[in-house]
């Protein structure tokens, strides 16, 4: 596979593909909507397309590059698909069966395409950005936690009523109990992190926070992400918000934004 191929390139490759595949000899998907599509993608991950052109506002891929993305646009074209209602219907990942089952898909068919096709250490090094951004495998631990608190209900079916009644509470009450722990740790944590982020900005009179250049592209856009996340935890929960904007005296506005 040459070492650099452009955007163009890659669309008329895939319209020439699905041309191919087509009984009718009519043409399935235009070079021109696969270019749209990706423009939507990178659009939807945040990322700015004028990096990724050259002086002639051209946009070219490198060999792993170009099987990754060619892997994502074919993923693009079902509009039935997970990734395009992911692009164009802003869908909500979450932990449904029907959901995942959607996302696990996805996620096997970017894997077998990837395979073979580039070395095994930069598939699985793409795989974990698409994990990290799409958020599949905490979602998965949650549908299994769903799961299992599913099962636990139907273990305790032989038992008496009040039993059941009983060791279901008991159980609620561990969980409640965990549940207060994780406010704690969070509450502590936010603060902590925003007096941080407060001190660098005063300290830099800059507006906002610089992770450094020492740090991989990759670390430095989830330490990004995180930051938006917990402004955006912070905007519903109401009370640690106000105890973050009492303590510190600035807004979390003017603290994460």
């Amino acid at each position: 596979m040459s070492n650099r191929m452009s955007l163009y390139a890659i669309a008329k490759a895939i319209e020439e593909e699905y041309f191919n595949m087509s009984e009718s000899g009519e043409v399935l998907i235009s070079y021109k909507t696969v270019g749209r599509r990706f423009k939507q993608f990178i659009k939807a991950f945040n990322i700015d397309i004028t990096l990724l052109k050259d002086e002639n506002n051209v946009i070219y891929l490198n060999g792993t590059e170009t099987v990754f993305v060619q892997a994502i646009l074919r993923e693009s074209i079902d509009k039935n698909g997970f990734l395009y209602r992911l692009l164009y219907t802003d869908e909500i990942i979450d932990s449904d069966t029907a959901a995942l089952e959607k996302v696990s898909s996805f996620m096997d068919n970017m894997f077998q395409y990837m395979t073979g096709k580039i070395s095994d250490t930069d598939r699985d090094s793409y795989m974990v950005d698409l994990d990290r951004n799409l958020k599949y495998s905490a979602l998965l631990e949650l549908h299994h936690m769903h799961a299992l608190v599913e099962e636990l209900y139907i273990n305790t079916k032989p038992m008496l009523y009040l039993q059941q009644l009983y060791f279901l509470s008991e159980f609620r009450k561990k969980i409640a109990k965990e549940f207060t722990h994780s406010i704690v740790k969070i509450t502590l944590h936010t603060t902590e992190l925003a007096e941080l982020i407060k001190d660098y900005k005063i300290v830099t009179e800059e507006k906002h926070m610089d992770y450094g250049d020492e740090l991989e592209d990759d670390t430095v856009k989830e330490y990004t992400q995180r930051d938006r996340d917990v402004f955006d935890f912070l905007e519903e929960n109401p009370l640690i918000k106000e105890h973050i904007e009492t303590k510190l005296n600035m807004t979390i506005e003017e603290i994460f934004l």
